[in-house]
């Protein structure tokens, strides 16, 4: 039998996983649109993608590029996309003092720009893309995959310092002021009589 606790970590766990699909397919669907509206076509969308030697499970989008000026865009729009989204996301989250909305926000934020700066070195990905479309050499590559690696670091360092925050005012006890005290025995007393 699965208690209360077990089946609120199920739910958590899975509206965990979901929140990172939806920013997923929001990185994958900005690619998209910036292609239709630059004159390119969809193709499809998969789950899987296969890259020569190397199997990759994710959400891949296949575009037929016939509008070569529009690749810069098409790469760069996917993070955009999906970070904006993430913004957008996290203003709520923080706002309404969620903790594991804003983790979730900030964790994805983390793994758009260290997958930004790993893309390069693993050779895959939009930003390995842009940088072969740009013609840039390799030292420029690791330079900008280390700028990459050092906004997620900085970004992780702000997402602890946010959620700390919101964990000391959410847990910790609300010390009242003497006319809160007077108010609660107030309204105490109206109910009994």
């Amino acid at each position: 039998m699965i208690n209360r606790k077990e089946t609120k970590w199920i739910v958590n766990i899975v509206v965990f996983i979901g929140l990172f699909f939806l920013f997923v397919v929001v990185h994958e669907l900005s690619h998209t649109i910036i292609a239709i509206l630059s004159g390119n076509s969809f193709v499809g969308i998969g789950l899987f993608y296969n890259s020569g030697n190397s199997s990759i499970i994710g959400i891949h989008v296949e575009i037929m590029i016939t509008n070569i000026k529009s690749l810069l865009f098409i790469y760069i729009s996917g993070i955009l996309g999906s970070v904006i989204t993430t913004f957008i996301f996290l203003h709520y989250s923080i706002k309404k003092e969620r903790i594991g909305y804003t983790l979730v926000g900030f964790t994805n934020i983390i793994i758009e720009f260290f997958y930004w700066g790993l893309s390069p070195i693993i050779k895959h990905g939009d930003a390995y893309l842009l940088y072969q479309y740009l013609n840039l050499n390799l030292n420029a590559c690791y330079l900008i995959s280390l700028f990459s690696f050092i906004v997620a670091i900085i970004i992780a360092v702000f997402m602890f310092i946010i959620i700390d925050r919101m964990a000391v005012t959410k847990y910790t006890m609300y010390i009242p002021d003497k006319k809160y005290l007077e108010r609660m025995k107030y309204e105490v007393k109206q109910k009994k009589t």
